[in-house]
């Protein structure tokens, strides 16, 4: 796998992108509701615990069908999640072209973490931005706080249906 911009580029080089013009078209996105593993080969403890507790958030919330795996996954779709060092204003990166979801790993707080994950999953599932003035979601930007919502588990819902819980 190439090296991400997320954690190799110059800060003066991500805030060039921040500032330019937004491609709006996520190229590779995911069906929350079909089986779906979430990559977490080579994490340490802690951040593994956020990977769980941002899937979590996702599968309580939507019922969503994701679950954290490392190596072999079955031939099964999968997200990586790699933590790279990022500034600080940067939380988090969904490579939409590689599938890859980057979490800043100096980001000190385990909730905050987590966030992180929901949200840059809320991009691999095909969500946008969500300006905080029209509603509160964890896919607003900049967001550390707010968890997946009933806002979010609609606009799931409007790109892929209603997930059906999960068998026991």
């Amino acid at each position: 796998m190439k090296p991400s911009l997320f954690a190799l580029a110059p800060l003066s080089a991500l805030v060039a992108i921040a500032c330019a013009p937004q491609d709006n078209t996520i190229e590779t996105v995911f069906d929350p509701c079909a089986p779906l593993v979430i990559d977490a080969d080579g994490l340490s403890e802690p951040q593994r615990q956020s990977v769980f507790d941002g899937i979590a958030m996702w599968n309580q919330t939507a019922s969503a069908a994701l679950e954290v795996k490392d190596g072999d996954v079955d031939g099964r779709p999968q997200i990586p999640v790699r933590y790279e060092k990022a500034a600080a204003a940067f939380h988090g990166f969904y490579n939409d072209v590689e599938g890859v979801v980057y979490v800043n790993k100096e980001i000190d707080s385990a909730h905050a973490r987590a966030v992180t994950v929901a949200h840059e999953l809320g991009h691999a599932f095909g969500l946008v931005h969500i300006d905080i003035a029209h509603d509160s979601s964890v896919m607003n930007d900049g967001n550390l706080k707010t968890e997946p919502n009933r806002f979010d588990v609609d606009s799931l819902a409007a790109l892929w249906g209603t997930c059906s819980p999960l068998a026991p």
